[in-house]
């Protein structure tokens, strides 16, 4: 799998095509609907002839709108097309970043020392900054939903199930708050084996 920088590079080229795209001269018509008078008249000659904006037109001019009617309109469903493969492109380029971040989060996750929790939160700190700088702008990760790309890329890396993941974490959080004394053995796996130590001495 490429790597979360070059899946960002990947993405934010697909942004500037997209971009290029939009504001191209066709793009800027189709935005500004410049030309969305004209084409409707073009349309009206077979579809609705006794259209008023057809009024006073001579056969010269129907016969250049029908030229000019079939061309831009070729035009216009090549630009609609190219800019649906751009953002598929974008979308692509982006669930491939997410799924490279999870797994790159995920090693150095398992990497990590100390409690489980804490482990946890530094792990989808670092993804949510990463992320909100590097790639779309948005600063959050998704591990709750285990479909979604970055928790496919996490829990692929880490071999972690959600629901044995979330269960340690509710332990830790009864640990921490409420001061609930688990077996040594939880203990030490939810990464709290210091303070087994230091409350059998």
């Amino acid at each position: 799998m490429k790597t979360f920088e070059s899946c960002s590079k990947a993405f934010h080229a697909a942004e500037a095509a997209i971009v290029a795209h939009r504001c191209s001269e066709l793009g800027i018509e189709v935005q500004g609907k410049t030309m969305l008078k004209k084409l409707s008249m073009f349309l009206d000659l077979d579809n609705w002839p006794e259209s008023p904006d057809l009024r006073g037109l001579t056969k010269e001019d129907e016969q250049d709108l029908r030229v000019w009617g079939a061309d831009y309109s070729t035009r216009l469903q090549d630009f609609h097309r190219k800019a649906e493969e751009l953002r598929t492109e974008r979308h692509n380029a982006l669930c491939s970043a997410l799924r490279s971040l999870g797994k790159e989060i995920g090693c150095e996750f398992l990497e990590l020392c100390g409690p489980l929790d804490q482990r946890f939160a530094d792990a989808l700190c670092k993804a949510d900054r990463l992320r909100k700088t590097m790639l779309d702008g948005i600063g959050y990760v998704d591990l709750i939903d285990p479909e979604t790309n970055f928790a496919k890329g996490f829990y692929g890396a880490t071999a972690l199930k959600k629901t044995e993941l979330f269960h340690n974490l509710k332990l830790c959080a009864e640990y921490r708050n409420n001061g609930t004394r688990h077996s040594d053995e939880v203990m030490a796996k939810l990464g709290f084996a210091e303070e087994v130590c230091n409350e059998d001495r």
